[in-house]
């Protein structure tokens, strides 16, 4: 969602063995953060210990922001992560579930009641064959709680009475079954307890989704904390508000308390600010990335930091216009997305044709061809799984948990796929763990959150060309990249028809004469070793081996 940012910040305050007080600061620090420097391409973190060193941003300002978002992050209502949720139900569902909850609990209290007379009865008849002198002394160990009772009681019922020592809830009716007048006693005790948990199966479970709450009736002050201490606030109340770097401090200074909303209002008012056209900042920050995403370069390098020590542009007009035609066309993200793709910018090769350009713009900034961009981390994983035929393109539904495999690295699901094949949709759908980052996308560079991602790096390192040589899941999509291979083959037993067949379905265009050569040596060279192995397939597993290199080349992991 538009706020999703507000339960992204690394929160320790559910485990852990830092202060409490210490570990919810850090939350609302984070957060803060991630806030500035997701939307207003600002680094404000120094300032909340003091006057930021290199941007006018004044140490009040931090806190200004941290106003925004306090009431979400009430230190004296904390709600742990857990416990930060809201159920998704109708009001006639709300209506079905107190219905039955009491029904539920009348039954219960029916159950308990039977449960008391049958302790009783039993207990007593028990007590009744225990000898006179040892009488007293098993009726007090039996009356005191199994937890409450010390060693000795506890030795003294299992050694010498057994059956005062195994009568507890569970076992009840046991015991009146073995005395005539007690059978019926005990068929009203199942009976209740049966028709109870009946009536719980059909309770509506609801479905939950994380949410930030506030309480209006009880909203936290907010005070500049002095070197950042929060065992130090200084005496001046803060009001909610941005930057004043950027704006006057009052126009973008807002209410404490909106009394015509059921929350304080404080971040609709700053989302309102932000999204008003007027903040200087927010679509140019958003088009920088757009710029970044589609050209595998920003207009301004550093994308998390448009202060005084932020990169020189390369079009400093550019980015003005497409931050303006954005808000204009009411900031709508697929028609900015269809206006870059489509331009002639977008469109060029990534092949150097001219040596009068190289000379002058070597390192390509002022985009007189295309940069040559390999495919992200969660693309990667996404196309090797559309080639090989066993991409799941279901939408939506619970994030694909992740796991530690025996050999020691993480993967996704839990090393098997399960019956919905949940583990092969796309990476969008992969639960995103800090302290457990899928192996595959880690060695190609997926994102660290801490707190988030400002500009995700692009790497060339021997671990990449290892996780694709010896990855379990690369050997499992080449074989079903090979069957798919094997299907589709006009020719299948044409060794030139089987390389052509998987060359197409990988890279989308037709292998040159030398290319098609080269691959149908390997393939032939593959065959033959696998024949004289006298494996089952040799065909099937020579192929398997072609789609394993192909999986590998920089045709299929870069866009040209």
């Amino acid at each position: 969602t538009a706020t999703g940012f507000l339960r992204l910040a690394p929160d320790g305050t559910g485990s852990g063995p830092m202060d409490p007080a210490l570990a919810q600061n850090q939350v609302i620090t984070e957060t803060v953060k991630i806030m500035s420097s997701s939307l207003l391409g600002m680094t404000v973190g120094c300032a909340e210990c003091h006057h930021h060193r290199f941007d006018p941003i004044p140490q009040e300002d931090f806190y200004r922001l941290r106003a925004v978002i306090a009431p979400v992050y009430d230190a004296d209502k904390w709600r742990k992560p857990a416990s930060r949720r809201a159920a998704l139900m109708s009001q006639a569902e709300k209506a079905k579930v107190a219905e039955l909850s009491a029904q539920v609990k009348k039954l219960d209290e029916q159950h308990n009641q039977i449960k008391a007379e049958v302790t009783k009865l039993i207990s007593e008849r028990v007590l009744k064959e225990v000898p006179d002198a040892d009488r007293e002394r098993a009726k007090t160990a039996y009356d005191t709680a199994v937890k409450e009772r010390t060693a000795e009681q506890s030795e003294f019922l299992k050694k010498k009475y057994p059956m005062l020592d195994l009568l507890v809830p569970g076992r009840l009716h046991l015991f009146l079954a073995r005395y005539k007048d007690g059978k019926e006693l005990a068929k009203r005790y199942e009976d209740v307890k049966a028709e109870a948990d009946e009536i719980r199966k059909q309770i509506p479970q609801p479905e939950y989704i994380r949410v930030a709450t506030e309480d209006t009736q009880h909203l936290p002050e907010t005070f500049v904390f002095y070197r950042g201490d929060i065992s130090s606030p200084e005496s001046e109340k803060i009001t909610p508000g941005g930057l004043t770097v950027v704006g006057s401090k009052a126009e973008n200074t807002f209410a404490i308390n909106d009394p015509a909303l059921p929350t304080s209002g404080r971040r609709l008012a700053y989302a309102r600010y932000l999204t008003s056209g007027q903040h200087p900042l927010v679509a140019r920050v958003l088009m920088n990335r757009f710029w970044m995403h589609h050209f595998g370069q920003a207009i301004v390098d550093s994308t998390g930091d448009f202060g005084s020590r932020a990169a020189t542009p390369t079009h400093p007009d550019l980015l003005d216009w497409l931050a303006a035609d954005f808000m204009e066309h009411g900031w709508e993200l697929k028609r900015i997305h269809r206006l870059i793709m489509t331009s002639r910018t977008y469109r060029q090769t990534s092949a150097s044709h001219s040596e009068k350009a190289m000379a002058i713009d070597a390192d390509n900034r002022l985009l007189w061809r295309m940069n040559l961009r390999r495919l992200e981390a969660e693309s990667i994983r996404d196309a090797i799984l559309a080639v090989s035929g066993e991409l799941n393109r279901d939408q939506f539904g619970a994030p694909v948990p992740v796991s530690l495999a025996d050999s020691g690295i993480i993967t996704v699901g839990s090393g098997k796929i399960s019956p919905d094949r949940r583990e092969l949709k796309r990476s969008i759908y992969i639960q995103v763990r800090r302290t457990q980052p899928v192996t595959m996308l880690n060695a190609f560079d997926a994102p660290s959150m801490e707190p988030n991602c400002e500009q995700r790096v692009s790497s060339t390192v021997a671990t990449q060309s290892l996780a694709l040589l010896n990855s379990e899941f690369m050997r499992e999509q080449s074989v079903a990249f090979a069957k798919r291979v094997l299907a589709t083959a006009e020719k299948p037993a044409d060794a030139a028809n089987l390389v052509q067949t998987a060359w197409k379905l990988a890279l989308s265009n037709e292998p040159s004469s030398a290319e098609l050569q080269a691959l149908e040596k390997h393939y032939q060279l593959q065959l033959q070793e696998y024949q004289a192995k006298k494996v089952k397939a040799p065909r099937q597993e020579a192929l398997t081996s072609l789609c394993h290199v192909l999986f590998g080349t920089n045709q299929f992991l870069y866009i040209e």
